[in-house]
């Protein structure tokens, strides 16, 4: 099977990213419009939930994946077993903790009614299994098959949206139902297409236990990275419901967050190409691919962020509602998280490809202490101006940190995430004739 270059599969990844990012846009319209401000705060705690019992449960196992995928050191077949048997077993304890986290006394999740809960597992499950074979895929640089995974999905999730919700009105029960039945197809698709896949090498037995080993020894460093940035990015929201337990404060600041994060929709299957490619490449190649992205992804959020606030307001109430209005004042203050979450993960992905997992986690590690006492406070303070506030502190505050440590291991400044040089010019020109032709 024929494997494209990095710039082929960067305007692939960009057209692909591109329509995801409209199937997404009208799903946020809909479940504005559907659900209202309480409804789409009950599914964004579902969102959160299942990420949440992904983080806890994963070990790390997903970067591992890609990670061994990528440089060969482990053949694909004998990933691909443990793949299947780790998806299952993690898939099963995300539902376990997912029936925990119901019944303790927090006011987070335990008001949403049980049957949409219940309904929701299916896609708990299967989140899991099918985020360790993209990943899986991805590192075998199969990234179109990865983008039609991922662009049947959305057009999946939009298909039975509309079904269950609009056309039947069956409400947050026919949320659970079509995220649950688009989670099953596509872990059958993503299935079918591991099983033709044939690499060229030969796979030599090897000793099971023994690459479970190394994917932990790895990738823990991963998990326990991730499992912190899970709590910068929703703690927020989760305190927020917690101390004043309303829905509709989380549907407000949902749409808002929504909103700053759209144009960066693609920054994680951007990141999860550079590792593959960085993981196999020189230390200079490596350099300059995260450097051009970060250049990139700065000018491009803040042009369209600048546009975007200026008509806030009426964008709100035409696309959502004028019910949804209050989320306006909050988008001012996400500007800085948008910006530096972006650059966070180029610039997270480029360490843990050179081989510093665990100093990523470091990183986040030493930040954690501060970051939650500034959450708590400003949360508790200023309620859901606060959650704005403190994310993107959060997120500043890990960017620097990051852009000191690759500044110790490439010697590029800050300038270099920044200013975009006259080389920069042609590569974009290059790329938008690649994506029209």
């Amino acid at each position: 099977m024929r494997k494209h270059t990095f710039k082929s599969n960067i305007a692939s990844v960009a057209l692909t990213q591109g329509i995801i990012f409209a199937l997404s846009f009208i799903m946020s319209i809909l479940t504005a419009r559907l659900l209202g401000p309480a409804g789409v705060g009950v599914f964004t705690l579902l969102i959160l939930l299942q990420h949440l019992g992904m983080r806890i449960t994963d070990f790390g196992f997903s970067r591992a994946f890609r990670y061994y995928s990528a440089n060969g050191e482990i053949h694909y077949y004998e990933l691909k077993s443990i793949v299947f048997i780790l998806g299952t077993i993690v898939g099963l304890c995300t539902i376990l903790i997912s029936l925990i986290l119901r019944y303790l006394p927090i006011n987070i999740w335990n008001d949403i009614d049980l049957e949409v809960y219940v309904l929701f597992l299916p896609t708990i499950f299967f989140f899991s299994l099918s985020m360790y074979m993209r990943y899986l895929l991805h590192g075998q640089l199969l990234i179109n098959t990865v983008n039609i995974s991922q662009l049947l999905e959305s057009a999946l999730n939009l298909i039975f949206f509309v079904f269950f919700v609009w056309y039947l009105n069956l409400g947050l029960i026919g949320v659970s139902l079509s995220f649950s039945i688009c989670s099953i197809i596509i872990f059958i698709q993503l299935f079918l297409k591991m099983k033709k896949y044939t690499p060229a090498s030969i796979c030599n037995n090897t000793d099971k236990w023994q690459n479970v080993k190394k994917l932990w020894g790895y990738g823990q460093w991963s998990y326990y990275s991730a499992f912190i940035e899970y709590i910068f990015i929703n703690f927020p929201v989760l305190l927020l419901k917690a101390s004043m337990g309303s829905f509709d404060l989380i549907g407000y600041f949902n749409k808002a967050k929504g909103l700053s994060e759209l144009p960066n929709r693609g920054v994680v299957p951007l990141s999860t190409l550079l590792f593959s490619y960085n993981a196999g490449s020189s230390a200079d190649t490596a350099a300059k691919r995260t450097e051009i992205l970060c250049r990139f992804s700065f000018w491009a959020m803040t042009v369209i962020y600048a546009l975007v606030a200026l008509i806030i307001k009426p964008l709100i109430s035409f696309l959502y509602g004028s019910a949804f209005l209050p989320a306006a004042e909050i988008f001012y203050y996400l500007y800085p998280y948008a910006v530096f979450f972006v650059q966070s993960i180029f610039l997270s992905t480029a360490i843990a490809a050179r081989g510093f997992n665990k100093d990523t986690f470091t990183i986040r590690l030493i930040s954690l202490p501060i970051i939650i006492i500034v959450l708590y406070c400003l949360v508790t303070y200023m309620g859901i101006v606060g959650a704005a506030i403190a994310i993107s502190f959060s997120f500043f505050v890990l960017w620097l940190q990051y852009a000191l440590k690759y500044k110790k291991i490439t010697g590029s400044g800050f300038k270099e995430f920044f200013l975009m040089k006259e080389s920069d010019f042609l590569l974009l020109k290059n790329l938008s004739l690649k994506i029209l032709s």
